[in-house]
């Protein structure tokens, strides 16, 4: 049961309907896409309840997360904007939130054996979309923000506000 809880935070993360922050257009761009083979391979949360496979597509990252009993599939693209590192994922297999084609966007961070995966404090996204409305055009449904300006205006509020919206980490440990 508690392998379930943890899968389902990880994918309610990465559904349109549970991840705090998405945007419609891809956060990457041909030119911004960067390749880091150390986030290549197996990660596990520290209690095993939940890993994710990642590994080499064209152009990016397939990731498959999995708990005991339950799997997802994404595509992902990593880039580098501000002197952080985000992960644009979307969904290989949508279907019930993930129907919606939208990127869900959390801040990585690779430290040999360990990734924190960031995810985004819905008080801090209002925050930063308050300080400058005009910045970031965007919709709310239930507390979550998707961002629906083009992919150089998600960029730039990424670049500028990414440090202050990642506040909650995952911590995965390689296998």
């Amino acid at each position: 049961m508690r392998s379930f809880r943890y899968l389902a935070a990880i994918a309610a993360c990465l559904s349109s309907f549970g991840c705090n922050v998405s945007t419609v257009q891809p956060l990457h761009s041909p030119d911004a896409a960067i390749y880091d083979p150390g986030l290549v391979g197996t990660w596990s949360m520290e209690n095993g309840a939940v890993s994710l496979s990642i590994s080499r597509e064209e152009n990016g990252y397939a990731i498959v997360v999995k708990s005991r009993d339950q799997s997802a599939s994404y595509s992902a693209k990593l880039l580098e904007l501000g002197g952080q590192r985000f992960c644009d994922c979307r969904s290989t297999k949508p279907t019930g939130p993930d129907a919606v084609p939208v990127h869900h966007v959390f801040r990585v961070t690779i430290d040999q054996d360990e990734l924190r995966v960031g995810i985004a404090e819905p008080s801090n996204v209002k925050t930063a979309l308050a300080k400058d409305p005009a910045r970031a055009e965007y919709v709310t449904n239930e507390g979550r923000f998707v961002l629906t300006g083009s992919t150089a205006e998600v960029q730039t509020f990424f670049r500028e506000y990414g440090r202050d919206i990642f506040m909650k980490e995952l911590k995965f440990r390689r296998r």
